[in-house]
Order: structure tokens, then sequence, then C-alpha cells
């Protein structure tokens, strides 16, 4: 049986929590003809694109380990990318952006500069992040680098080792296979940047839905100091797994360049 998430993409259905996040995913995981999609977006519930998506620069991992450019069309809702598959094995898709995020210090708190259109802002106190309209040249400010990845992985006929991949911002390591996940059997991840262990990242993980009223799932976890985290994946479907660095104090300086991965998987 084909593991595909084709129909999910375009009904719309899925209903969960996180907030316009960007991802990437296949039509399907496992394919057997010599084309399949690729599928990317902005969305507030896994895998339910809302917007096309822009500022991501995608390529595309075959077997080999040969890597190619990725060109996506937009329409408003989703990119959609066509993937020649004419080798079996394992393809890695990994779409990547590097921005600026600033921060300004006030009231002894620095908190994230937003470019907010909103004009009726709840009281600063309750808020974590302040708008432009509240900064001025006199106001402190820093700014650091953030690296985003989306990746996902699909396999043709059979999967294969996973080739390398020295482009991602945060390296990656596989207890299994991600095309090969079973329910009930932890999946380890390895995370490291620049070589070291990316010890005390938030991981988050969350399943789309498959029908309506289906409660949500939703784990949350942090790699330890080794950079190991472990997911007890108990249902089959398709997931998102988010993970970013760790969360610093409003009361601390941003000094150090940020990464967030969001990986799409299926078992």
């Amino acid at each position: 049986m084909k593991k595909a998430l084709f129909a999910l993409v375009v009904s719309f259905v899925s209903v969960n929590s996180f907030s316009h996040a960007p991802f990437v995913a296949p039509s399907n995981f496992i394919v057997a003809g010599g084309h399949t999609a690729v599928f990317a977006g902005f969305a507030e519930l896994p895998f339910d694109s809302e917007v096309a998506i822009r500022g991501f620069e995608f390529s595309l991992f075959n077997p080999n380990g040969a890597k190619k450019a990725l060109p996506l069309t937009n329409i408003k809702a989703v990119s959609v990318a066509d993937v020649e598959t004419s080798q079996e094995g394992t393809y890695q898709v990994i779409g990547q952006r590097k921005a600026d995020i600033k921060y300004a210090n006030l009231d002894q708190r620095w908190l994230r500069v937003l470019d907010t259109k909103d004009t009726k802002l709840k009281p600063l106190s309750e808020r974590d992040f302040i708008s432009e309209l509240e900064v001025n040249e006199k106001t402190p400010q820093v700014s650091v680098k953030r690296f985003d990845d989306v990746i996902t992985y699909f396999s043709k006929g059979k999967s294969s080792k996973l080739v390398k991949n020295s482009d991602a911002n945060l390296t990656l390591g596989y207890s299994v296979h991600p095309n090969e996940l079973k329910k009930n059997q932890p999946l380890i991840i390895d995370l490291a940047v620049k070589g070291k262990a990316a010890k005390n990242f938030n991981v988050e993980v969350e399943k789309q839905h498959k029908s309506l009223g289906e409660q949500d799932v939703v784990m949350k976890t942090i790699s330890n100091h080794t950079g190991k985290v472990i997911l007890n994946l108990s249902e089959t479907g398709a997931y998102i797994v988010t993970i970013s660095s760790p969360n610093t104090s409003e009361k601390v300086k941003p000094i150090a360049d940020v990464y967030r991965t969001i990986i799409s998987l299926n078992m």
C-alpha cells in the first residue's frame, strides 16, 4: 500500500496546533512510477498548506547522492514540484533559508521585533514580541541568524542508505530508516550542529488527522546531553517533527545562531 499524502494535502482536513510553519512532503512516501510530486507550503495545521512556500531554496538528492536544484511552482495555497524517479532507492528533499532575527531590549526584556500590522496589540507585559513601531534608534537591538531546513524522504522500490547531506544545517542521524518506521518501534534521532551534539534542543511531534473529531497527537521533548532524542510513535500516519534551538531567557541578550529543522515522516 502506498503511503500517500496527496488526498490529505488537497482536502485540508487535518487539525493541529503549530502556527504557519514551513514544510515539505512527497505526495507518496513510497512510489512506483517514473515521476512523483513534492508539495511545500506554510501551514498552521500539519500538511494543511495555506500559503505557497517562499524564501527557501530546494534541492533533491537521488539514491546515489547526486544533488540537483528542485524548482517549485507556486499557486496561492501550495507549491509543487515534479520529480523524476528513474532510480530505485531513497530520495531526499531539503529546502533551506537563512534570515536575520532582530531583538530589542525594552523593560529589561529581549523581545523579538516583528513587523505586525495589528494596531490593537495587548500590553507589552502580556506579549513575547515587540512591534517595529515600538522600537527607535535609542532602543538596544541585536540580530542573530536563523537557519531553517525543511526535509522529507521517499523511496522507490526499496529503501536505501541515506546519503550524508552535507548541506543540512542541523545534522540528523536515524536509528531506523525514515521510510521503514514501524508502530511502537522507538525512533532515535541524533542531532548535531557543526559536528557537536545539539543538546537541549526542543522537539515537537504532531500527527496529521485522518478523520474529523480525531484526538490531537502532540509530543514534546528535548534532546539529551549527547544530542539524542527518542520518539515513540504509537499510531500509524503522517507526522511533522519540529526541532529547534533551546529556549533562552528574555533576560539574556541573544548572541548565538538559532536553528530549526522540520521533518515530514510517515509510518
